[in-house]
Formats: structure tokens, C-alpha cells, sequence
């Protein structure tokens, strides 16, 4: 019970820090103070917790996660990264590359 109290305690916490100013400045200061709020809940009710429990804990955490992800149904293509990346061979010949490769790989050996 030790744990849920000081868990729901530091996360009211964060939730009045983020409702608390607005702006650029504002939005990093949350995240500092998130983060810290994060490692205090960690080191204070979470770090002296048993290896079964803290995994136990991880799963339910991921499992969590992917609560919040939109599922993608739809199968992935190799096709779909056709093209990515193009502009960093812009103006390099390819069988000049492949044949620098080689005699590389030749000198080495």
C-alpha cells in the first residue's frame, strides 16, 4: 500500500506541475520536473522492490504502451523504402563505388 500511496502522491505531482505557466520556458521546466519526479519514484518506491516484482512492473508498463499505439494492421513492405536516402548518393556512380569497395577489400587481404 506503502508503494501505491507515494506512487499516486508524486504523480498528482506532475499532473499540478504541467497544469502550472505556459510557453517554451514552462514546457521545459515540466519536463525537468517530470523527470525528476520519475527518478524520485524510482529510487524512493520502486528501486528496493524484488527483480520479479520491478519486471513484473516493466510488463505491466509495455503492456501499458502499447495500449496507447494505434495498431498497423496492414503488413510492411520492403518496397516502402524505396527512394529513402537518395539524396546522399546524389552524383555518386555506383559501379565506381562498388569497384572502390572491392579493391578496398582486395588491399586488405
Amino acid at each position: 500500500m506503502r508503494l501505491q500511496r507515494g506512487l499516486s502522491l508524486s504523480l498528482k505531482s506532475i499532473m499540478v506541475q504541467r497544469k502550472i505557466g505556459s510557453g517554451k520556458d514552462t514546457v521545459e521546466r515540466r519536463r525537468i520536473i517530470v523527470a525528476a519526479n520519475v527518478e524520485e519514484i524510482y529510487s524512493k518506491h520502486l528501486a528496493s522492490l524484488p527483480k520479479e516484482d520491478r519486471l513484473r512492473l516493466l510488463a505491466m508498463l509495455a503492456n501499458g504502451l502499447t495500449e496507447i499505439l494505434p495498431p498497423d494492421d496492414r503488413r510492411r513492405s520492403l518496397f516502402e523504402l524505396e527512394g529513402l536516402g537518395a539524396e546522399i548518393w546524389k552524383g555518386i556512380d555506383a559501379q565506381e563505388y562498388v569497384d572502390d569497395l572491392r579493391n578496398e577489400w582486395e588491399r586488405k587481404s
